[in-house]
């Protein structure tokens, strides 16, 4: 039986580096609180030794320990000595262990803005290098994937995943926790200015007027921005509410006496002048996610599960992630046991289901963030972003690690 150590590991759901004492059987994340098991390995090659179904009281994701760069070397050298060439014995290694120096696509956030001029809504978010553990901020094409650029490194992953950041005009703004404020270029990713405020930067968004951008501090004090240079002057507008990571596009707004026969309600949402949506789950009866609609005088428009296929297979909860525009809605929902997490767009004012796919395995319910655009929607989770054609859900293109 081979001795077994892990002091590292890395977690399934954001892909950070942990450390563990070398007993330890379960752990969870302290930047995405991702509980999970842990995977270790032997030691040598390091090959990942597999794990035994989860126990009830035991999370079901896997943290795999870390296999550095010796075991690789370890490992050629004992394929090279029994006549196996060099640049064989370094492949066969290499698909057994896997890249050491892969991205990873972080899920979280996801801005959406028209990055290369050519009238195609694109997508931003942060790339990190997790053997370096450095984080860059990417923009790839809403078309097509191919990356348009990366920036320079933001980072490490923990200094990262706490700044806010949106897209104003023409650049890309980022705050941390230091009331730090900078622009990224939004056509090339370059670096454009930093400033500091006189306060923590709270929130950030454009503004109305051409050429700036609006800034709230902790002090409850409006700012506005100038793209150029990032010149801070007193402002009398604010930066409005934003929604959660989880619900992209419409305004929670209150449920009072709300009742829907056949469904519990969790939240109803508003958006422009179409119809209030209602988030929840189906009851009496296994609590499959459901979807309605709700006209001006509150009465029920349309109604639907929205699983398309076999509903009583989706897990028991209600719709964590969806993401609304004046013309869909957009809905995420997980099935049981080991089937892909679905993707299932309605159309907003009949409740037609436009189409429902499946998303790659990779793909994270749990992180999951949904953006809709003109033409696609999106959904980015650690790991993966997936964009689909909202025609006929044609995938166009997918990134995943």
């Amino acid at each position: 039986m081979p001795t077994l150590e892990a002091t590292q590991v890395k977690c399934p759901e954001c892909g950070a580096t942990l450390s563990v004492a070398a007993d330890t059987t379960a752990v969870t994340c302290e930047f995405c609180g991702k509980p999970s098991r842990i995977q270790r390995r032997t030691r040598v090659l390091k090959l990942p030794i597999p794990l035994p179904p989860p126990a009830s009281h035991e999370p079901a994701a896997v943290a795999r320990a870390h296999a550095g760069t010796g075991p690789v070397v370890l490992a050629i050298v004992l394929l090279t000595a029994v006549g196996i060439p060099l640049a064989v014995a370094g492949a066969l290694v290499a698909k057994s262990l896997g890249a050491f120096d892969l991205p990873y696509w972080l899920g979280k956030p996801l801005l959406v803005a028209d990055a290369d001029g050519d009238g195609e809504a694109d997508f931003i978010g942060i790339d990190r290098n997790r053997r370096k553990d450095q984080a860059r901020l990417m923009a790839c094409s809403g078309r097509d994937g191919h990356v348009l650029w990366e920036s320079a490194p933001l980072g490490r992953y923990k200094d990262v995943s706490g700044k806010l950041m949106d897209v104003a005009g023409d650049a890309v703004l980022i705050a941390d926790r230091q009331a730090h404020l900078e622009a990224i270029d939004l056509r090339t990713g370059k670096h454009r200015w930093t400033v500091t405020a006189a306060e923590v930067v709270s929130a950030v968004c454009p503004s109305s007027a051409t050429g700036r951008a609006l800034a709230a501090t902790s002090d409850e004090k409006s700012w506005s921005v100038a793209l150029s240079d990032g010149a801070l002057a007193p402002s009398d507008d604010a930066c409005p509410a934003h929604g959660s990571n989880d619900v992209r596009g419409g305004t929670r707004v209150a449920i009072r006496a709300l009742t829907i026969p056949g469904m519990i309600v969790g939240d109803v949402f508003a958006r422009g002048a179409g119809p209030r949506i209602a988030l929840g789950s189906k009851a009496p009866g296994t609590p499959v996610p459901m979807i309605a609609a709700l006209d001006g005088a509150g009465a029920v428009a349309w109604k639907s599960e929205v699983p398309g296929h076999d509903p009583l297979a989706a897990e028991a909860r209600g719709v964590e992630h969806a993401a609304f525009s004046d013309r869909d809605v957009a809905v995420v929902y997980s099935r049981s046991g080991d089937a892909p997490t679905e993707l299932t767009v309605f159309d907003r004012a009949s409740g037609r289901r436009r189409f429902e796919v499946a998303l790659s395995p990779g793909a994270s319910r749990s992180s999951a963030v949904i953006a809709l655009t003109a033409n696609t929607v999106a959904v980015s989770s650690a790991g993966t972003l997936e964009v689909f054609d909202l025609a006929d859900g044609r995938r166009r293109f997918a990134l995943t690690q």
